[in-house]
């Protein structure tokens, strides 16, 4: 287990994923900054995630997708925050903290941690649906939250009624 999980098991146990605000910094540049926060979804069993980001201290990034909440909180919590930040170059080091609903900002109880994010297939060389290299299909469309679709899978997608990615759950239209 790497030192972000372990971090995450320790802060979330016994801990109810509404209450639950990550914030995240790059070490490198303390300007470039995450915020994540949980809400529920209204008439799904869904729940949100919201993420604000933000460069050089101003707010560039909002979005909110949705997400399952079954399993264990610090299972969804390490794989959402991976997933939010696979364009942050291989070697990154951040600064993590976790504040809850009833306490003050996290200043001391933080922890740095080497984001060692591999390359995924969707991002590189097949389509994440269909899994056709992107050598035989028609150019990737590139989506907003920046993961890249067929155009076939793509128009399947909307054609069946659905508007978000396959990979991310981010709404693209």
């Amino acid at each position: 287990m790497n030192s972000l999980f372990i971090f995450l098991k320790h802060k979330l146990n016994n801990k109810n994923l509404l209450d639950t605000h990550i914030y995240c910094r790059l070490k490198q540049n303390e300007s470039i900054q995450y915020w994540f926060r949980f809400a529920p979804s209204y008439n799904t069993l869904d729940m949100s995630m919201h993420v604000t980001s933000y460069n050089k201290y101003i707010r560039e990034n909002e979005r909110c997708v949705k997400i399952s909440h079954f399993g264990k909180i610090e299972h969804i919590v390490y794989e959402l925050l991976l997933s939010q930040l696979t364009h942050l170059s291989t070697d990154t080091k951040l600064i993590i903290g976790i504040k809850f609903d009833d306490e003050p900002m996290p200043t001391n109880d933080l922890i740095e941690v080497d984001i060692n994010i591999a390359p995924q297939g969707f991002n590189l060389d097949e389509c994440p649906v269909c899994k056709s290299p992107w050598i035989t299909t028609q150019s990737p469309v590139l989506l907003n939250c920046e993961h890249r679709i067929c155009v076939e899978c793509l128009l399947g997608i909307v054609r069946s009624g659905g508007n978000s990615c396959p990979v991310c759950r981010d709404i693209f239209i």
